[in-house]
């Protein structure tokens, strides 16, 4: 399934840009079959990122033998002209459905999914609660999620508690993990 998409994406990219700009090694999709059987790790990335972005994170959770999806979100890890012409195809609907269809191919091969996404995958993570394998879903964890909530006062209230949480230190949060994008 993933060198297939993998080929199909990157021509996708190539077509989109008459041949300019395709994904590279560092950027495409990236799955690791780990030795666990009991549960899988969904890794969605944030808005103009890929999966580098979790490059360090799944390189733990393979240490720890789960197997580990990282896809590259259509229309990003390219060029802005890829996620420009993506974006006015559908955009959100796009990402929302190449999520879901990488998180399906998991569930239909563990009994359990754990979901991580961090900003915009946060957003796409949630979504995954209305899918078809909904149920497999062990745990959701959303990383600076981009939430908006429907009341004025209660987003205000929510800036503001943001002053009150606690907080990790960028040489903190640079040891964590050291992705270029």
């Amino acid at each position: 399934f993933e060198r297939q998409h993998a080929k199909e994406q990157d021509q996708s990219y190539r077509d989109l840009t008459d041949g300019e700009a395709g994904v590279t090694p560092e950027t495409q999709t990236r799955l690791h079959v780990g030795t666990r059987r009991d549960q899988a790790v969904l890794l969605v990335h944030g808005f103009a990122a890929s999966p580098w972005e979790f490059a360090t994170v799944a390189s733990e959770l393979q240490e720890r033998g789960y197997t580990t999806l990282s896809p590259l979100i259509e229309g990003f890890g390219s060029t802005p002209a890829v996620a420009n012409k993506i974006a006015a195809r559908g955009g959100y609907q796009i990402w929302s459905t190449n999520v879901r269809a990488h998180f399906e191919v998991l569930a239909a091969n563990y009994p359990k999914v754990a979901v991580v996404g961090v900003s915009m995958g946060s957003a796409l993570s949630l979504e995954l609660l209305q899918a078809p394998s909904a149920v497999k879903i062990a745990s959701i964890s959303l990383l600076s999620p981009l939430l908006k909530y429907p009341n004025a006062f209660i987003n205000f209230i929510a800036g503001l508690g943001g002053i009150f949480r606690d907080t990790v230190p960028l040489a903190e949060l640079y040891r964590f993990s050291q992705a270029r994008d």
